[in-house]
């Protein structure tokens, strides 16, 4: 059970990690927007979503090696779905992205199929 729990921890903080990538690259104005290359990595390694940002994805991928070292892969990476539907209400109540119903029922379809898998046990070892 231990390992199941740090498996949703693992999928929450990467995606934490890449939720602040987005809002880091949004708040430098997009990496287009640079005359020189050094100019844009100053601006990326300095920006404080994007630095957060990569120590969730680096925590978070920490703690995948750890659950996939104890969990069946075929029962764990299908829980990295989980990401598609906090990206997804992010996107559409922070970002105000557009989210019609083919995206929904995407994730309907997504999530069923994380929940069969979950039903499957996933022996720890």
């Amino acid at each position: 059970m231990k390992y199941k729990i740090m498996l949703i921890v693992a999928v929450l903080i990467g995606t934490c990690g890449q939720i602040a990538m987005k809002l880091g690259v949004n708040s430098v104005g997009g990496l287009d927007s640079f005359e020189s290359k050094a100019e844009m990595l100053f601006a990326v390694f300095t920006s404080p979503y994007i630095l957060a940002g990569l120590v969730c994805s680096g925590v978070g991928m920490l703690l995948w090696l750890t659950v996939i070292s104890h969990l069946e892969l075929s029962f764990a990476y299908p829980f990295m779905a989980l990401s598609y539907i906090i990206i997804l209400l992010f996107g559409w109540i922070e970002l105000k992205e557009n989210v019609n119903g083919l995206r929904v029922a995407g994730i309907a379809f997504i999530m069923s199929g994380v929940i069969v898998m979950s039903r499957t046990g996933g022996e720890e070892h």
